[in-house]
């Protein structure tokens, strides 16, 4: 036993050491804006007046990173009868929905978006974050637009995934479930530590901010309070599970959710009959309502799908293939990582991927998209009017 702890109390005391970065982005706002405002169009407004007055602004284009983190609306045409509240993951934004919000408005649906508190202003916000704040936001927000609505659905990413089922799950008026690389599990074991950490040291990753689509440092809090919110929805899980449709998509490479463990939780929980799962890479046998298509697709110099890639277009003005973003840091050394940007054969995959002798950033958008957009098409499909008055009894 002994031996197994003096490597952990090693690392805790590494860790202590690590002295807080200067600069504004590593310093917390003097308080987090309110989210319970009596209508959508006043917590739009007034969240856009904070993130104006705290936000550190990373690029030349001030307007343009106060858009991408404000809450945002898309109301479609015609009469308006269902709604959704998507609800970003850990570091992101509500930009990281601009096109699943606009496939869905085509669809006949309202669509809403949150800022969960602590993200779209400085890294350090997210010390003033808590999992209570969180799960009070998303619960406000889903009886705000309940009020509006005849059928709710609920989507999120990553942590945001977390949070919506977990408020899905006792609440009858959701009718269903979009999840977008949910995380139920994370992928390492040592995630685990995070709470026990946060009271050590304030950063589990410090990098450049560069990104105004999401904080590129996490705080040790966010990362506790994003393995807190996995723990929440396990056991909502194993008490209740979920027995309206979901559709639910994993990457098997993804480097930050364990793809098994969304896997078993999926099968074992989602038990509505018209709930899928799609699973991007390869699975050695076909499963009942699961949809695996090929990760790897060397034509198009894409080696494995990552964790963020699902929500994007491949035109996407920001992530997509010619988008003006690309992200280098993939776990590749400083010299391939710095000559990234200017090289027009690069290969794209999640976090880690290798290719023999070729350079791999990031895929940021999803080859797949339309097929994405026909899963959906077909998970809403299986809704049932019948079983829905029943539970709103």
């Amino acid at each position: 036993m002994l031996r197994l702890l003096l490597p952990i109390a090693a690392t805790l005391l590494l860790l202590a050491c690590i002295q807080t970065p200067r600069g504004q982005s590593y310093q917390a706002s003097s308080s987090l804006p309110d989210f319970e405002q009596a209508s959508f169009d006043a917590y739009r407004e007034e969240t856009r007046q904070w993130l104006m007055n705290n936000r550190v602004f990373v690029s030349g284009d001030t307007l343009a990173e106060i858009e991408a983190n404000t809450p945002f609306e898309v109301i479609p045409q015609g009469e308006t009868r269902r709604g959704i509240l998507l609800v970003h993951g850990l570091s992101d934004s509500p930009a990281y929905f601009e096109d699943i919000a606009q496939s869905l408005a085509s669809r006949g649906f309202l669509v809403r978006t949150l800022l969960l508190p602590g993200h779209g202003s400085r890294p350090a916000d997210l010390q003033l974050a808590s999992l209570e704040g969180w799960n009070r936001a998303v619960a406000h927000h889903t009886k705000l637009l309940s009020d509006q609505v005849d059928e709710l659905w609920l989507g999120g990413f990553s942590t945001g995934a977390n949070l919506v089922t977990t408020e899905a799950i006792d609440n009858s008026r959701v009718e269903g479930l979009l999840l977008f690389s949910p995380g139920f599990e994370p992928r390492f074991k040592t995630t685990a530590l995070s709470p026990y950490l946060d009271w050590l040291v304030t950063w589990a990753n410090l990098d450049p901010e560069t990104n105004y689509y999401r904080y590129e440092s996490l705080t040790m809090h966010g990362a506790a309070l994003y393995y807190q919110s996995s723990v929440q929805v396990r056991d909502a899980l194993a008490r209740k599970g979920f027995d309206r449709p979901a559709l639910v998509t994993i990457s098997g490479a993804d480097s930050v959710i364990a793809p098994q463990g969304v896997l078993s939780l999926f099968q074992s929980h989602f038990v509505h009959p018209g709930s899928r799962l799609v699973w991007y890479g390869e699975l050695e046998t076909p499963l009942p309502r699961i949809t695996a298509l090929p990760g790897r697709l060397p034509k198009q110099r894409i080696a494995s799908i990552a964790h963020m890639s699902v929500l994007f277009r491949p035109d996407n003005h920001y992530y997509g293939r010619q988008g003006s973003h690309r992200i280098c840091d993939n776990g590749q050394s400083e010299q391939l990582e710095a000559a990234c940007p200017q090289n027009p054969q690069l290969w794209y995959g999640a976090w880690g991927s290798k290719e023999p002798g070729q350079m791999v950033a990031r895929l940021s958008w999803n080859p797949y998209y339309p097929e994405l957009e026909t899963q959906i098409d077909s998970v809403m499909a299986t809704t049932d009017s019948q079983s829905r008055t029943a539970r709103l009894k």
